[in-house]
């Protein structure tokens, strides 16, 4: 049967806890382990149990009728058999107990009846039977003549053993013999290991007295004290920190210093025992490591070690450095500076370097002058690495640079001069682009397609009215659309026609004519397959656009007291500052869409947030919650980041951190925060639930066990 578990105390605050059933097995309960107080009903014989701690059992309270003890019945029984009356320990309903009589012995109980002899001298034995008693009179025992009283009938006297004397008494009948002894006595010496320092004291005996049985009968002692210690003093000291004075009892320490160590060692024993101080000079490795190579240039010096004393204990004493000077590697004076280098250093240490000074003597300069270069004569450049120069120097001949290496003019380039000698640019490319140069050829070309006049024509219907070809078509309906199939004229580049009456060119209701509008050849086409591609639209009166046709025409933003209900413009018909905006730069309407914000309409995104997804097909927006983002279900488990374990007291506490991102994060309040804790299976149980700023705590009593981490989960909602 499912249950419901309470992991921690109930307190019902002195409240009834009204129509509630104790647990219900048919036999003692044994797992889980049962605690003190714990209660059930047996529904084997119908009684109600508590658990005892302290007897460690079961305990009935009650009989089948509900009921314990209804009434005692008293009653004399046997002799005793160790009880005095009867054990009722398990009894329920009425009860008997008897009283039992004195057996002897442990066998405790009444009194039991009296039998045989005389009641005035009868007694009872030891043994829980009668007995009379004789006609014994008295006699007196003393001590050193001093009495002590009688021993009457029944007394007894016993004579026991003293200190160092025995007592024995001998024979079966009278005369008895009593007899002293004194006892062996043995001896036991100790020693003491105590050793008084300077003015201690120990204890010694001076003389001991016995008496003729050799018992000792007095014992002289007497405390003896050591003598003071004497004082004395001596100085130590060192290279450095001065002299001291070592007083009676301090100590001195022999420290080892830099490669210097000190050992302590003793042998013999007692006062033979002999300790050595040995002071000893440490072990010293000489590094042989090379240094850093350096390198000398001419002139250059360095300095070495030239000799080295070491004192007696293969110490170093002294090093002597010498200074050693390289040569130079040229004499002073032996290097001069011809036309086109200078010497940038001095004549002890010259530098030579490529003249490029503004002066006759530099590198240019100084070649001298010739012809005027040819496409053969030679010249040297720095490769090029990057941007900069890499140190590599070529030669390469003036013929062999290409114009479109050189850089972008920034001013007119001639071609001869004016009045004198010109010159041309041969063997151009046809021009591509606007400011591409135009070849002879291609003027002459263009010169020779000039656009010719070759009659009017009906826009309706494609009929050519005059011209050459008067009574052929351009192009031909069926039904109101164009014809490819039906026959029409041959055309060439600069074919003009000027049409007469109003219809769509070819048809196309995008591109309708009215008398006056020219259309022209771009193309040499072959007779009956012309299209309308083929032409080019010239409309001497442009019509206004319109939704379907292409026209003349103004773009504006509609105002918002005139927009269609359902729409928005802007104030006043402005082309900015509404929903929708429109800038015109040289003729072009550029139209813009403002983005929504708290205050303005405009187009808007919507964005997936917490527990919200947005999904789009053929622009609409599909909005669905994906879970619950105020909801989340965390594991009691303390090695996770966001919740700490505690035991004290019989009880485990798990404490959740509310506000770690792993749970809901940001400033969430456990007071805002709905628990319920479940276990693996989806049982709902009820530990104690207390809640402290962000964090919110689970209280689990330690019985019958206590929980572990992943036991137990908790759904939390947060509800504000």
């Amino acid at each position: 049967m499912a249950q419901i578990n309470f992991l921690n105390t109930l307190n019902f605050n002195q409240n009834e806890a009204v129509s509630f059933r104790l647990d219900v097995e048919a036999s003692n309960p044994s797992s889980p382990s049962p605690v003190g107080g714990q209660l059930y009903y047996n529904s084997g014989d119908d009684t109600v149990r508590f658990y005892s701690a302290g007897a460690s059992q079961w305990v009935t309270l009650a009989n089948t009728a509900q009921a314990g003890v209804t009434d005692i019945t008293s009653g004399n029984g046997a002799a005793s058999s160790g009880n005095a009356i009867t054990s009722q320990t398990s009894a329920t309903g009425s009860v008997t107990i008897e009283s039992f009589a004195f057996a002897g012995s442990a066998n405790v109980g009444h009194v039991p009846a009296y039998s045989g002899g005389s009641s005035t001298t009868n007694f009872l034995r030891a043994d829980g039977s009668w007995s009379t008693v004789d006609n014994y009179g008295s006699w007196e025992i003393a001590e050193n003549g001093t009495a002590n009283g009688d021993v009457t009938s029944g007394d007894k006297v016993d004579f026991i053993d003293g200190t160092i004397t025995e007592a024995v008494v001998t024979g079966t009948s009278s005369p008895y013999t009593v007899t002293f002894n004194h006892n062996d006595v043995t001896r036991s010496d100790t020693t003491s290991s105590a050793s008084p320092g300077y003015g201690g004291t120990f204890d010694v005996i001076s003389s001991i007295t016995t008496s003729s049985q050799g018992h000792v009968t007095d014992v002289n002692t007497e405390t003896i004290t050591m003598p003071a210690a004497e004082t004395y003093d001596w100085d130590i000291d060192g290279d450095s920190g001065g002299a001291l004075t070592v007083s009676d009892q301090f100590t001195v320490d022999i420290a080892g210093g830099n490669i210097i160590t000190t050992a302590l060692t003793t042998s013999g024993a007692g006062t033979s025992t002999i300790r050595t101080l040995t002071v000893n000079h440490d072990a010293i490795s000489t590094d042989t490591t090379a240094g850093t190579p350096v390198t000398l240039s001419s002139g250059g010096t360095f300095t070495a070690i030239n000799s080295m004393a070491f004192d007696g204990y293969g110490h170093t004493d002294t090093a002597t450095p010498v200074t050693f000077t390289l040569p130079d590697s040229l004499a002073p004076g032996d290097i001069t500076a011809q036309n086109g280098v200078y010497n940038t250093g001095t004549s002890a240490s010259p530098v030579i370097e490529v003249d490029y000074r503004a002066n006759t003597n530099n590198i240019i300069d100084s070649a001298g002058t010739g012809s005027t270069p040819t496409a053969d004569d030679h010249f040297i450049f720095s490769v090029d690495n990057g941007g900069d120069a890499d140190g590599l120097v070529k030669q390469n001949t003036l013929g062999s640079v290409t114009l479109d290496i050189w850089g972008t003019p920034t001013a007119d380039v001639d071609m001869g001069t004016n009045g004198g000698s010109l010159f041309n640019i041969k063997n151009l490319k046809d021009p591509v682009d606007e400011q591409d140069a135009a070849t002879k050829a291609y003027v002459d070309l263009i010169a020779s397609k000039a656009l010719e006049f070759k009659g009017t024509f009906n826009p309706a219907n494609g009929l050519i009215a005059t011209g050459t070809n008067a009574g052929s078509y351009l192009y031909q309906l069926t039904g109101g659309s164009f014809d490819s199939s039906k026959a029409r004229v041959a055309l060439e580049t600069g074919d003009l026609y000027i049409a007469t009456g109003s219809g769509d060119f070819y048809a196309n209701t995008a591109t309708p004519l009215t008398t006056g509008d020219q259309v022209f050849a771009l193309n040499d086409v072959a007779a009956n397959t012309s299209v309308e591609s083929d032409w080019a639209v010239v409309q001497s009166d442009t019509d206004v656009a319109t939704y379907a046709a292409i026209g003349l025409g103004n773009v504006n933003v509609q105002d918002d007291s005139s927009a269609t209900s359902g729409y928005h413009g802007s104030t006043s018909g402005a082309a900015t500052g509404g929903v929708l905006n429109v800038n015109y730069t040289n003729g072009t309407a550029a139209i813009e869409l403002r983005e929504s914000s708290a205050s303005d309409l405009g187009i808007v995104k919507i964005a997936e947030g917490s527990g919200i997804s947005v999904t789009y097909s053929n622009g609409e927006a599909t909005i669905a919650t994906s879970g619950n983002p105020s909801g989340k279900r965390v594991s009691l488990d303390s090695t996770l980041g966001y919740v700490t374990k505690a035991s004290s007291g019989g009880v485990t506490t798990f404490t959740v951190d509310l506000q770690s991102a792993s749970v809901f994060g940001g400033s969430t309040l456990a007071l805002d925060t709905k628990a319920e804790v479940i276990t693996s299976g989806g049982e709902t149980v009820y530990p104690v639930v207390e809640r402290s700023s962000g964090d919110i705590s689970f209280a689990f009593s330690e019985l019958p066990s206590a929980p572990s981490d992943g036991d137990y989960e908790v759904l939390l909602i947060v509800v504000s």
